[in-house]
C-alpha cells in the first residue's frame, strides 16, 4: 500500500467528528479537490432532499455512489398494537405512540413516499443506491459494482 493510503488511513483513525447533522456533507465538499474522484455518500439520507439536491449539485463532477443504510424497523413500524414507544436515532429523542393499524400504515406509505423521493433525487443526477439494509451484504456490494 502506497505511503498516501497509509497516511489517510492514519488520519481517518485520529479523526474526531465535530457537530453533528447532515450540513457537515456541504463543508466536506470542497475538502474532496478538484480532481475527479470516487466518492462514497454513505447515509440513511434522513435530510432534507433540499439538502441532497445541494450535495448532488457539489460534487457533480465525481463519480458518487450513494450508499443507503436502511433499518428495516423503520419502513416495517411494529407489528404489536397498543402503547410503543419510539426513538429517533438522529436526536435520541423518545415519544409514545398509541400504535393501531391505521398509524401503522400511515408510517409505512410515509417511509416508502420518502425512499422514493430520495431514489428519484439520486436517479436525477446519475448516481444510483447502493442499498444496504440492516447490515453490511458483500454480495449486494459486488452486483452492484458488476456490469
Amino acid at each position: 500500500m502506497s505511503g498516501a493510503y497509509l497516511d489517510l488511513a492514519d488520519r481517518l483513525r485520529e479523526c474526531i467528528p465535530r457537530g453533528q447533522g447532515s450540513h457537515g456533507l456541504l463543508e466536506a465538499i470542497p475538502l474532496i479537490g478538484n480532481r475527479r474522484a470516487l466518492v462514497f455518500l454513505v447515509s440513511d439520507f434522513h435530510f432534507p432532499l433540499a439538502l441532497l439536491e445541494s450535495i448532488l449539485a457539489g460534487v457533480a463532477r465525481h463519480q458518487v455512489v450513494p450508499v443507503v443504510l436502511e433499518d428495516s424497523r423503520e419502513s416495517e413500524p411494529s407489528p404489536r398494537m397498543g402503547l410503543v414507544r419510539v426513538r429517533d436515532p438522529e436526536t435520541g429523542e423518545e415519544r409514545t405512540l398509541l400504535m393501531r393499524p391505521s398509524l401503522r400504515h400511515r408510517l409505512r406509505a410515509q417511509a416508502e413516499q420518502r425512499r422514493a423521493a430520495v431514489f428519484d433525487c439520486l436517479a436525477a443526477h446519475g448516481a444510483p443506491p447502493l442499498v444496504l439494509t440492516d447490515r453490511f451484504d458483500v454480495d449486494r456490494v459486488n452486483r452492484y459494482f458488476s456490469p
